[in-house]
């Protein structure tokens, strides 16, 4: 029977349908009526409304435009019995038509039509069969299901007890989502449950596959360095490996992965030489764990898999076991979602809370928190768990956690590991860290991935022994060498006390001394000062390592009873080198260490890799260079080698890698910065490898004795909008005027797609060199993504570049002209110097525009001032040569 309703929106009008059929529901949002104003004099439907999520109602809304069905009615496989016998009384004319005065549609009519036209298009469904009901307590659930899957020793049952035990193992590497399909299949089988139809499982999975771009989620590789906000890499299925800047920006928006970090980083005994402040800040969460922290607790369903309809008619999602830390920098707080399987809904808050009070005893009582948040309906069986627990606060709140799920966390317990050195770690989101690798192992292993990428047969096959039974191609790395087998280790030393903040702390202690020492005020005692101080040390660190001085301005960094205070101080290379000169002293002894220890001289070895942040300071490499006798190699970013390769190892762990194939095309053009900012292309995108390009550049400065050689990777026109893979000086260069010398730079890309990008001075002979190893480092959509930025900016980049080229060109006339008159002067009539001058001034004026048109037409004009220079030498010639035969002097004559 449908209720009068009072209609607020002319437009739109809601319907209260009953059906016969209690079993096929359509499903809604409750959303939707609370967003409409309903009459207050028929509180019935407004009750009735309030309930539409049992089984016998449903909603819809009718709008007088057209007849409109919510989206998710059409994905539900509704039987013809729904439409049979239909009990629908709806008013013949819509409130909105008699208001405005429309004429009367016949809506009703068009509803059956609509129906009548359903009841054609669906297929009759199989007859359910009466499903089996168990009543069953949490323990049993789990251990039912257990006893029935528990089959394949294929995943560790430690990570993930219950859904990666029953995981298919010929699916496993497959990349959807079939093996949840199978599973949930196979468990309501075991518990009698029925079938659902096969339509709902593709929707379901496809549902699934937007939360999760792999079978067990995202595979991450973290490196653990002291001291380093580290980049993390991930590896997807079929892809290759994408890397994320995670220094400080990263860890900021993904906090949950700095606690992982952290966490592991502490059970793994890795402890910075200098203690971290107590306090959060931007780049020092502090300490994580401790009884300050309070715990919020949300049961809610984090991690969704696909969305299921029981045979009572709900819809429903199945969650996962474990915990979610999510950590507030900003507050301090501790976001706790615990997520857990159950059949059985009721049973949820239950299990919630054995989840918690399991965590609570996994951890050492002084990272126990003091307090516990969670909704009111857990308190109970919450503090029922936690009795043994009395100083632990418990308190109800109806909080609304609208967090993302980052990261699961299991067992805190499995993460406890003794080590006495740096680790990588690979993680995987779903099933819990897989495995640790000591340093040198990581070190060693990354960089000979980031070559097998872009494989040197020669060098690959001098390191790897493979398997005599396996057969080999050119263009395989071999799968199935151990963790042992990829690179022999001939020794490992180093200070594992030694890292980039300890530089960092030296600039700060020197900060704060010269403030003491200027203001009379210890910033010591201001903990935000001090974390000022602390990122302006870091960034003045970065910026020394390009530029010989940097500026440190901090404004109101305190105040006292005079008023506010300010902090300026410029700090140069030479002084900041000075400051963490016993810190750089210190890597010597272990570099000498390691080559005893190895038995090698330092003419044997072959390559010098840099890896890690603090190896770009410039008094580092020169340390290095010092010891090894040979510069190093610069082709591998520092910041990225450790994490991109451990992510393509826990790629190679989990399956997903079988062999790594080579280019036989460059995806994007090669080339170096010249002259303005333009990026000069020496090798084509597209271009088949092996290859071999080479042209002449000159210097542009008068006795210029080096040049800078910045290999670029990209599409645009300027080289500010491509990507830089590499750069190197050639030095030596006999001081010339500019444009003298004579540079040659090759490109060099052999058949397995090195690039070797080489300048050499024709003169003295003089050769630098620089092997890329990471140019390709680029997935395909990031490739795909700089060709298209490069097609939509094609004309604003033409045009750019015209303008540079053209003062380009207009400053090489004004020096080639200023330089002939300088040489000539005296020999030309003082108008015609003028005239010259005053069209190079001309000129000079011009190039400061972005006129092209003016700039042409003064140059042209400096051109044709600069050739007066010319007649009038010619002119004076042939004069004094017809004068000298008259005279006799025919020889001079001749020679003129």
């Amino acid at each position: 029977m449908l209720a009068p309703l009072k209609v607020t929106e002319p437009q739109m009008v809601l319907f209260n349908i009953h059906g016969t059929h209690s079993s096929s529901p359509f499903p809604f949002s409750h959303r939707c009526i609370q967003n409409r104003t309903l009459s207050s004099r028929k509180p019935s439907f407004y009750n009735s409304m309030e309930l539409c999520s049992s089984s016998s109602s449903s909603l819809l809304r009718v709008s007088h435009e057209k007849l409109s069905f919510s989206s998710s009615i059409s994905q539900c496989q509704l039987k013809p019995s729904t439409f049979a016998k239909p009990r629908l009384r709806i008013h013949a004319s819509l409130a909105s038509e008699k208001t405005q005065g429309l004429p009367p549609r016949d809506s009703p009519q068009r509803l059956l039509k609509e129906l009548a036209q359903r009841k054609q298009s669906t297929t009759p469904s199989k007859k359910k069969l009466p499903p089996k009901r168990f009543i069953l307590r949490p323990p049993l659930d789990d251990k039912k299901l257990a006893e029935r899957f528990l089959t394949s020793p294929q995943l560790s049952q430690k990570s993930f007890p219950l859904l990666s035990s029953c995981l298919p193992p010929s699916n496993l590497n497959s990349s959807d989502k079939t093996w949840i399909d199978e599973y949930l299949l196979e468990a309501k089988h075991a518990l009698g449950y029925s079938l659902e139809p096969s339509s709902t499982l593709s929707d379901a999975k496809h549902f699934d596959t937007l939360l999760y771009p792999s079978p067990t989620g995202v595979m991450i590789g973290l490196d653990l360095a002291f001291n380093l906000h580290s980049a993390f890499g991930n590896w997807f299925p079929g892809s290759k490996p994408l890397l994320a800047q995670a220094m400080n920006k990263i860890m900021k928006s993904n906090p949950a992965l700095y606690v992982l970090r952290e966490r592991i980083r502490k059970d793994l005994q890795l402890y910075s030489s200098v203690p971290a402040e107590p306090y959060l800040s931007s780049q020092n969460y502090g300490e994580i764990f401790g009884n300050q922290i309070i715990w919020f607790v949300d049961d809610t369903n984090v991690y969704r898999v696909p969305i299921r309809k029981t045979f009572e008619g709900n819809l429903t999602t199945k969650p996962i076991n474990g915990a979610i830390i999510i950590f507030n920098p900003r507050t301090g707080q501790l976001f706790l979602k615990v997520i857990h399987t159950s059949i059985s809904g009721q049973l949820a808050k239950c299990k919630t809370a054995e989840e918690v009070a399991a965590l609570v005893r996994s951890l050492p009582v002084e990272e126990q928190p003091n307090k516990i948040i969670a909704h009111k309906g857990m308190l109970d069986p919450l503090k029922v768990h936690l009795l043994d627990f009395p100083n632990i606060v418990i308190k109800g709140s109806e909080l609304q956690l609208l967090f993302q799920a980052c990261f699961k966390i299991e067992k805190f317990g499995d993460l406890i590991l003794k080590a006495t050195e740096p680790q990588m770690v690979l993680f995987n989101i779903y099933d819990d860290w897989l495995k640790s690798i000591s340093s040198y192992t990581a070190f060693s292993r990354l960089i000979l991935i980031l070559r097998a990428l872009y494989l040197n047969n020669e060098k690959a096959k001098m390191l790897l022994k493979p398997d005599k039974s396996v057969v080999t191609e050119p263009h395989h790395i071999w799968p199935s060498l151990t963790d042992d087998q990829w690179m022999k280790v001939k020794a490992t030393n180093g200070d594992t006390f030694l890292g980039g903040e300890d530089f960092d702390n030296t600039l700060l202690e020197y900060l704060v001394s010269e403030f003491k020492r200027s203001d009379n005020i210890d910033l010591t005692k201001d903990k935000l000062a001090l974390q000022r101080l602390r990122e302006a040390a870091e960034k003045a660190k970065i910026e020394l390592s390009s530029t010989s001085q940097t500026e440190i301005n901090l404004p109101f960094i305190t105040t006292d009873d005079s008023g506010e205070k300010h902090l300026n101080i410029t700090l140069t290379r030479s002084k900041f080198e000075a400051l963490v000169s016993k810190l750089i002293e210190r890597t010597r002894s272990p570099c000498q260490n390691c080559l005893k220890d190895a038995g090698v001289s330092i003419k044997e070895i072959d390559e010098v890799l840099l890896v890690g942040g603090m190896t770009r300071v410039p008094k580092v490499q020169d340390i290095v260079s010092e010891i090894f006798g040979k510069s190093p190699c610069k082709g591998v970013n520092p910041d990225e080698a450790v994490a991109m390769g451990a992510a393509i190892q826990g790629g190679i762990l989990r399956g997903y890698v079988k062999e790594l194939l080579l280019w036989d095309v460059t995806p994007l053009s090669l080339g170096i910065e010249t002259l303005g900012g333009i990026f000069t292309r020496l090798i084509n995108r597209n271009t088949t490898i092996p290859t071999k390009k080479s042209q002449v550049f000159s210097t542009t400065a008068d006795n210029q004795m080096q040049v800078g050689i910045k290999v670029l990777q990209g599409e645009r026109e300027m080289a500010a909008d491509n990507k830089s893979v590499g750069e190197f000086d050639l030095v030596g260069i006999p001081p010339a005027p500019r444009g003298m010398p004579q540079i040659e730079v090759t490109f060099d890309i052999d058949a397995n797609g090195i690039v070797t990008v080489s300048a050499k001075d024709k003169a003295t002979g003089k050769e630098k060199q620089i092997t890329i190893r990471s140019s390709g480092g680029l997935s395909d959509d990031e490739i795909n993504r700089m060709v298209k930025e490069a097609e939509l900016n094609s004309h604003k980049d033409r045009e750019k570049k015209q303008l540079i080229d053209l003062r380009n060109t207009a400053d090489t006339t004004i020096y080639n002209v200023e330089k002939s008159l300088s040489e000539y002067r005296e020999k030309i009539p003082a108008e015609i110097a003028s005239e010259i001058e005053t069209a190079v001034s001309d000129l000079r004026t011009a190039m400061a525009s972005e006129e092209i048109e003016d700039i042409k037409a003064k140059l042209e004009a400096a051109n044709k001032a600069v050739s007066n220079i010319g007649e009038h030498m010619s002119k004076g010639s042939g004069s004094s040569g017809t004068t000298g035969g008259g005279e006799g002097e025919g020889p001079s004559g001749a020679d003129t």
